[in-house]
């Protein structure tokens, strides 16, 4: 998981803190299921988040009320969001300033050529992907299989 997704799970579990301690909220921490990610559509902000609509059941309140009270308390990451829209029937949609990218930029330099690699799964997997004819001639083809092989395996070995 990125810095910045871990970062605002953080700032949305503060957020949650403080309205539960000046009680607009009951809930303290966000729940497990809370879904931190990546819109699909770029207009719709950096990272999003569903988890006014996760604890609309146990607050018995609407998912867009709870997520303009946590967004009321997010005060704390002024240096981090530039602004925090609510889409839809709930969904909370994270603006980043574009300083709160530079916080990447020392573990990119530490991690260097391994950077964002995962641990190592005790999966196997096979990647076959140059398969040319011993007797025939080979071709451009050929080789466009073995560069575009050599990624999905080196892609599957980092992740």
């Amino acid at each position: 998981m990125s810095t910045l997704k871990q970062t605002l799970r953080r700032v949305l579990d503060q957020a949650l803190a403080s309205a539960a301690q000046a009680g607009d909220l009951l809930t303290d921490q966000a729940p497990v299921e809370m879904v931190v990610e990546r819109p699909k559509d770029d207009t719709h902000g950096h990272l999003a988040s569903n988890v006014a609509m996760i604890l609309a059941r146990s607050e018995r309140k609407a998912p867009r009320q709870i997520a303009s009270i946590l967004r009321n308390h997010l005060n704390a990451a002024d240096t981090l969001l530039d602004r925090v829209e609510i889409a839809g029937p709930g969904f909370m949609n994270f603006f980043f300033h574009p300083a709160a990218w530079h916080q990447v930029l020392p573990l990119v330099a530490q991690g260097g050529d391994r950077y964002g690699w995962q641990q190592p799964r005790q999966q196997r997997v096979c990647v076959e992907f140059v398969s040319a004819n011993p007797t025939g001639p080979l071709h451009i083809g050929h080789a466009r299989g073995a560069f575009t092989g050599d990624a999905v395996a080196r892609l599957l070995e980092s992740q």
